[in-house]
C-alpha cells in the first residue's frame, strides 16, 4: 500500500512537473502562431453549435476540434483553455514514456523546445506513444491498437493511413483488427450524415 502511494506520489510530480513546463515554456514565453489561432477558431465554431464541414472549411480530420470544443464550452471561450488542453496532452504523453523507459525521458524534453507538436499534430503524438507502450507492455493488443490508429485516422488522415499498414501487416487477426480501425470513422460518418456534412467531408479531406 505505502508503494503504491510512493508511485502514485512519483507519477503526480512528474505529471504536474510536465504540465507546469509545457504550459509555462511554451504558451507563456511562446508567441501565438497561425495555426494556432486557426485551431481554436474551428474548436470555437464547434463550441457554438456550427457543424464542422458544413458551416466552415477545415482540410483535417475533426477529433482534436471535437475534444478541444469541449474545453471550451466548460472552461470559457479562451484561447488558454487551448494552451491547458495542449499542456495536459503533454503530460500524459510524459507520463507513458517515463513508463516505458523511466528517468531517461528527462533527456528527451530539450527535443521537444526544438520539435514542439502542437494541436491535432500533438494530438497524433500521444496516440503514437500509447500505442507503443501497449505493444511494449502487451503483444497481444491487436484490436485495441486498431482502436486507437482509427481514433489517431480522425485526427489526422494521413498519418492514421500511415500508421494503419504496419499495423495490418504485424496484427493476428487482420479482419477483427481493421474492423475496429474502422469503428471511430463509422461514428464520425454517421455524425456527418446526420447533419448533412458527409459530402463535404469528402471535399474537403
Amino acid at each position: 500500500y505505502s508503494c503504491m502511494n510512493k508511485k502514485f506520489l512519483e507519477y503526480l510530480l512528474i505529471f504536474c512537473g510536465s504540465f507546469l513546463f509545457s504550459f509555462i515554456f511554451f504558451y507563456v514565453l511562446g508567441s501565438v502562431y497561425c495555426d494556432e489561432v486557426w485551431v481554436y477558431g474551428f474548436s470555437y465554431n464547434i463550441s457554438k453549435g456550427m457543424v464542422i464541414y458544413r458551416d466552415f472549411n477545415v482540410l483535417q480530420m475533426p477529433l482534436y476540434f471535437f475534444i478541444a470544443s469541449v474545453f471550451i464550452k466548460i472552461f470559457g471561450n479562451y484561447i488558454i483553455v487551448m494552451h491547458i488542453f495542449d499542456s495536459l496532452l503533454f503530460a500524459s504523453m510524459i507520463i507513458i514514456i517515463y513508463k516505458i523507459i523511466g528517468k531517461k525521458v528527462f533527456i528527451m524534453l530539450p527535443l521537444f523546445i526544438f520539435f514542439w507538436p502542437s494541436g491535432y499534430n500533438l494530438l497524433c503524438l500521444f496516440f503514437l506513444i500509447l500505442l507503443i507502450y501497449l505493444i511494449h507492455k502487451n503483444k497481444d493488443s491487436d484490436l485495441l491498437v486498431g482502436f486507437i490508429v482509427g481514433l489517431c485516422f480522425i485526427t489526422k488522415q494521413n498519418i492514421g493511413i500511415l500508421l494503419l499498414i504496419p499495423c495490418l501487416f504485424y496484427s493476428k487477426r487482420k479482419l477483427k483488427t481493421l474492423i475496429c480501425f474502422i469503428i471511430p470513422f463509422a461514428f464520425l460518418s454517421i455524425y456527418l450524415i446526420y447533419n448533412d456534412a458527409f459530402y463535404q467531408f469528402i471535399d474537403y479531406c
